[in-house]
């Protein structure tokens, strides 16, 4: 079994917006700085515990790649102020994902797994692939499954998608 860190290994959450006035919101990624993820490949056991109230802005993403350019300061303060809102990370501080038994082939991996979220637990499914450069796996989570509710402005004219991304890469 390898232990890895965010020193090894980076955990990231995908938001998308939508509404009537979603083009003048942003597509984000966000980093995940403090986490620990058990992978044995062997055995098909992940355990990834993620610190919720380590989750910031990386930057604005555009048409699925990131967006070059910066945000400014005012920006980005508010977008974490508006994500501490919803993810409550004081509140909640812990997210971990658990998956056993998962069959690893050639072409990846589809397992369910619990995903504890906001003080729920629910079964996702993780989907994974290896190459050379190692390991990529995500699950696509509906944050109103978990009793979040996804942030809104402007009457709901401005919104973040219910569903969001959490993907891990784990290097060989």
């Amino acid at each position: 079994m390898q232990v890895y860190t965010q020193q090894q290994a980076r955990a990231f959450v995908f938001t998308r917006r939508e509404g009537l006035l979603g083009r003048l919101g942003h597509d984000l990624r966000l980093r995940v700085e403090r986490f620990t993820v058990e992978l044995d490949e062997a055995t098909g056991h992940l355990l990834a515990q993620l610190d919720a109230r380590s989750v910031g802005v990386v930057c604005a993403m555009h048409d699925g790649k990131d967006s070059l350019e910066p945000f400014n300061v005012k920006d980005r303060a508010d977008i974490e102020k508006n994500l501490r809102s919803v993810l409550e990370p004081d509140r909640y501080p812990q997210v971990t994902l658990q998956v056993e038994g998962a069959a690893v082939t050639a072409a990846g991996v589809s397992a369910q797994g619990m995903l504890l979220l906001h003080g729920r637990s629910r079964m996702v499914t993780v989907v994974a692939h290896k190459d050379a450069r190692g390991w990529e796996g995500e699950t696509t989570v509906r944050q109103s499954a978990f009793g979040i509710k996804p942030f809104t402005a402007m009457m709901g004219a401005l919104a973040v998608r219910d569903e969001i991304v959490l993907r891990l890469v784990i290097p060989v």
